[in-house]
């Protein structure tokens, strides 16, 4: 299992609907949530070992979702 822990820009419920599709419907993604009380809107996604971060940060920036990888 992987663990991506991402910074986003989803500022409410609204946005939580746009990205439910395209994170429940992506292959490699078993589990996740988003923080909308944090400041960074923080994505944890559990994937498995075959997702990569990269295509799911470009999958919701292509869909208009600012994504990044949060900083350790």
């Amino acid at each position: 299992m992987e663990l991506f822990i991402l910074r986003t820009d989803v500022k409410n419920r609204a946005g939580l609907k746009y990205i439910s599709p395209l994170l429940n419907q992506h292959p490699g993604v078993n589990r996740w949530t988003i923080d909308l009380e944090d400041i960074d809107r923080v994505l944890r996604i559990e994937a498995s070992e075959t997702a990569r971060e990269i295509e799911i940060i470009a999958l919701l920036n292509l869909s208009g979702i600012m994504c990044a990888k949060l900083p350790d």
